[in-house]
């Protein structure tokens, strides 16, 4: 800014000489420095300060393991909060004893330097170093940040960066953010190595293994058959048998602090390793307000999926008394997690039901469920055909009379115009939709 400030100064002395007297001239330097300096002046810096340490931990329930990389002693990290138009200026310290750390503001707009992503555009920082983030803060809405070294980010590196607008019109009276994880007690650099010998490394450590036996008792034997022969592997969605799933860091928790007739505001994030997730609230739809950082037609969905490093902001009103089960399942059905809004009698999320192993892969519909189909909403009636009227005799065509010619066919006539495609109707994600 005050570049831009010297070089006007200088273009109006050594273009306009003779019209300028000395006092116009500092007037001129004094009113543009001011100007420069008006946006520190009324810019408010929020400042963070972020250590990496290696602890033990133990979030299955199941097993301590000594992996663990925290934030400030937690995982997920803390919530870094602020209002659009802050300076920010986090400070991460590493405090970890034989490795490298990184963190990534995932979504957020700011210079390429400060990007954090090591070796390719922010410098890594080693053993006992630290790194100072300015950046200004240049839009709203909600975000994550993460490791972008090795498996960090699996071992615990991440967390919410909410951005508030400068001129929020506050449209809800509670505000919770949900970051949902995945977790396995199997030190993440090892799965990775696993994964590397087979794909399906962790099918016996989830249930889903395929077998002839499990076909017959599935009554799926000709479906197993033909997706073997088509070398097609059977319905599974995760490659990692994860040993729990997380919201906050806990696999069930309550937020008792939502009563009836609150406008509630929940900001999702997905910040799992390689879980897709499906969300469901109690007995209520969700209204979703913005998707990944932005703001977007409201649309009412009683179910939603959300795909790894995406964010929702949805929002509710509890119509009666009562603990809501905020509840995100797992897309394999291998697992869920629960955090119950309010408190009182519980209004369970519905039990997803969990997918078809010997399902038809190899099937063009394979993977569609049909049985959400609403064919009697538009059915059509063939008793309404008259086919006698005018049949089709196909022996009167003569087909080398008039052939069809591909090479007359001019493709760049008409282009697919992808401007008049609707996106607003299926936006991110996919929403199990109760409000058209």
């Amino acid at each position: 800014m005050n570049c831009s400030v010297g070089f006007i100064v200088l273009r109006i002395i050594y273009r306009y000489p003779k019209y300028l007297s000395e006092e116009y001239i500092m007037k001129k330097i004094v009113f543009l420095l001011l100007l420069s300096m008006s946006h520190s002046i009324f810019a408010k810096t929020v400042k963070y300060e972020l250590i990496a340490t290696k602890e033990n931990v133990n979030l299955s329930g199941k097993k301590n393991v000594d992996f663990a990389i925290m934030i400030n002693k937690s995982i997920p990290a803390p919530i870094l909060e602020f209002t659009e138009g802050d300076d920010a200026e986090i400070t991460l310290k590493n405090d970890l004893p034989d490795d490298e750390v990184s963190i990534h503001w995932h979504g957020i707009l700011l210079d390429p330097y400060m990007d954090g992503v090591p070796y390719v555009n922010t410098p890594p920082i080693k053993p006992g170093g630290k790194f100072v983030f300015k950046f200004k803060i240049r839009q709203h809405g909600t975000f994550w940040y993460h490791s972008h070294t090795n498996v960090q980010e699996q071992k615990g590196v991440y967390g919410a960066f909410i951005i508030h607008p400068k001129e929020e019109v506050k449209a809800y009276d509670k505000e919770i953010v949900l970051v949902l994880s995945d977790w396995s007690d199997e030190n993440p650099t090892q799965i990775l190595n696993n994964l590397k010998k087979d794909g399906d490394y962790y099918i016996y450590k989830k249930g889903t293994m395929r077998s002839w036996l499990g076909a017959i008792r599935a009554k799926s034997l000709m479906s197993y058959l033909n997706n073997d022969w088509n070398r097609m592997g059977g319905m599974d969605f995760s490659d990692v048998g994860y040993d729990i799933f997380l919201i906050n860091g806990k696999n069930n928790s309550q937020d008792e602090n939502i009563l009836p007739g609150d406008r509630v505001r929940l900001r999702i994030i997905n910040a799992s390793g390689s879980t897709y997730f499906y969300l469901s609230l109690g007995d209520l739809p969700m209204k979703v307000i913005s998707a990944d950082g932005v703001d977007i037609k409201p649309k009412l969905a009683s179910e939603i999926l959300i795909g790894m490093a995406e964010t929702y902001d949805v929002s509710f009103v509890p119509n009666k008394t009562g603990s809501y089960e905020f509840k995100a399942t797992s897309m394999d059905g291998t697992g869920s997690a629960s955090m119950w809004l309010g408190k009182g009698e519980p209004h369970n999320a519905p039990i997803k039901p969990v997918p078809d192993l010997y399902m038809n892969m190899s099937s063009p519909m394979g993977g569609m469920d049909h049985s959400k189909m609403s064919m009697d909403e538009a059915p059509m009636d063939h008793s309404k055909m008259k086919m006698d009227e005018a049949p089709m005799d196909h022996s009167k065509m003569k087909m080398d009379e008039a052939p069809m010619d591909h090479s007359k066919m001019k493709m760049d006539e008409a282009p697919v115009d992808h401007s008049k495609m609707k996106m607003d109707e299926a936006p991110y994600g996919s929403f199990k939709n109760e409000d058209g």
